[in-house]
């Protein structure tokens, strides 16, 4: 196999794949890769077909254009159907360019995507270092065992190899190459104040136990870029792109108090006058009153918790490990602090049934929240609840497609029906948005924290949410 791959690699080109979405996010996954790279010389572009609504006839022009000896593509599970779509195109086209392929989905089920003909490899994990290690075995026509996180083939037999180890050092990175990306203006959320804005990754990996997260890529140690190193991204940005706010997309962005707060010192003392909120869900057990208040004065205007539930039975089951006390008294202290909050609930996760949901929506209504977010629990590939799922449940659909849609039910477990996940999941957000006192702690806290402007976008993204939800 490796006289097959004796190339020269001077042009690649990483491609994200079209899936449905509430926002269009900039896949800093690649955005990573390509920056590590252009570091070592190599000539890269993207493709964001996602950001620019490409269909795969559409990506073969700008590869075939582009004249590339590799083509990576990244892919989550909503996304793999794409992906394989445009690797068979690509091999079609000319069977010699290397194809590989990468991200969350074939991490999780590699069997599956390595037996697609027109995938070559496949990077397992954090990718930095296994996609560079194998370019330079291709060009040195070296053989690929001793790459840690790689899969492929030989004579159709399947190779894995052990697992890398996770990377410690993130500050030792490029910034992720946005711009190879149409950033900022192709990349949109409803939830944001300003008119650019740009989503972060400060740390890598989460030590929670909670059975539906995926940790095949960032695992569970937590690794931290240090204030420094995000500051200067921040002031870069700013300077570079004129972005004025972020979102933090940490898995555990405040799970190093001192860490945070350190990042809202600098920006303080660098008076970079930025917007910014954590949008992924901050853990409850992170935070405290000085530190939220601290925050709101850096800059953070919105931060949203992963509640789950609203049943102390059900979180213990999916390993979440938070008592709803503490859920209403870090609620509390945000609100006190002047914060937007959001609560981020999941129906149907393990271990729910009729009661259970009920809980959870009278427990969304007793909160001191500004919004609420209601999912129907999806099982992804590579994670406990999907191997739950799969010995004592049933999927109702393979359709990778519909793995990132989160309001339709996927799976029955237990007695559980999709007839009843789907009833509570639109009982939930009838029931919590659809009361005259909620709407009316919406404007309060809007008018006594935000400017008229802002107050305005915020009731455009209050809107948005109800349409998606209605549609």
């Amino acid at each position: 196999m490796g006289l097959e791959f004796t190339i020269l690699i001077m042009k690649v080109v990483f491609v994200n794949p079209r899936y449905q979405e509430w926002v269009k996010s900039l896949p800093l996954g690649i955005a990573y890769l390509a920056a590590v790279l252009r570091q070592e010389g190599y000539f890269v572009e993207v493709i964001d077909a996602n950001a620019e609504e490409l269909n795969t006839p559409e990506v073969m022009v700008r590869i075939k254009t582009g004249n590339f000896e590799m083509v990576c593509v990244t892919a989550v599970t909503a996304q793999i159907t794409h992906a394989w779509q445009i690797l068979k195109a690509v091999k079609a086209y000319n069977s010699r360019i290397v194809t590989v392929l990468g991200g969350v989905h074939p991490t999780a089920l590699t069997q599956e995507s390595l037996s697609q003909d027109c995938v070559d490899f496949i990077v397992r994990g954090e990718g930095e270092i296994t996609l560079m290690e194998l370019i330079h075995a291709i060009e040195n026509n070296r053989q690929f065992k001793d790459i840690s996180g790689l899969s492929y083939k030989i004579e159709n037999i399947f190779q894995h190899n052990p697992d890398r180890a996770l990377i410690n050092d993130l500050d030792s990175f490029p910034f992720p190459a946005r711009d190879l990306f149409p950033f900022p203006g192709k990349y949109s959320s409803p939830y944001k104040l300003r008119r650019y804005h740009a989503t972060l990754i400060t740390s890598r990996g989460c030590p929670g136990t909670c059975i539906f997260c995926n940790k095949n890529i960032s695992g569970f140690a937590f690794r931290m870029r240090s204030p420094e190193n995000v500051v200067e991204e921040i002031g870069y940005l700013k300077s570079r792109f004129r972005v004025e706010e972020f979102h933090m997309a940490d898995d555990c962005f405040s799970w190093d108090q001192d860490r945070v707060r350190r990042i809202c010192e600098l920006l303080l003392e660098n008076r970079l006058n930025v917007s910014w909120a954590c949008s992924n869900g901050i853990r409850i057990d992170s935070v405290d009153g000085g530190l939220l208040r601290l925050m709101r004065k850096a800059g953070c205007y919105r931060v949203s918790f992963g509640v789950e539930a609203g049943s102390e039975q059900v979180l213990k089951k999916i390993g979440k490990k938070i008592r709803l006390n503490d859920v209403r008294h870090a609620f509390e202290m945000a609100q006190s602090a002047g914060l937007v909050t959001v609560a981020l609930f999941m129906l149907g996760n393990f271990g729910e049934n009729k009661k259970t949901m009920e809980e959870t929506i009278r427990f969304s209504k007793g909160l001191t929240t500004d919004y609420a977010q209601f999912t129907i629990a999806t099982p992804f590939p590579g994670t406990p609840f999907y191997r739950i799922v799969e010995r004592q449940g049933r999927f109702l659909s393979r359709d990778w497609a519909q793995y990132g849609v989160f309001s339709q039910p996927l799976f029955e477990l237990d007695g559980l029906s999709a007839e009843l996940m789907l009833k509570m999941y639109k009982r939930a957000y009838r029931e919590f948005y659809f009361r005259p006192r909620q709407i009316l702690f919406i404007l309060y806290k809007r008018f006594r924290y935000l400017n008229i402007v802002d107050v305005f976008r915020l009731f455009n993204s209050f809107v948005e949410t109800l349409r998606r939800m209605i549609k």
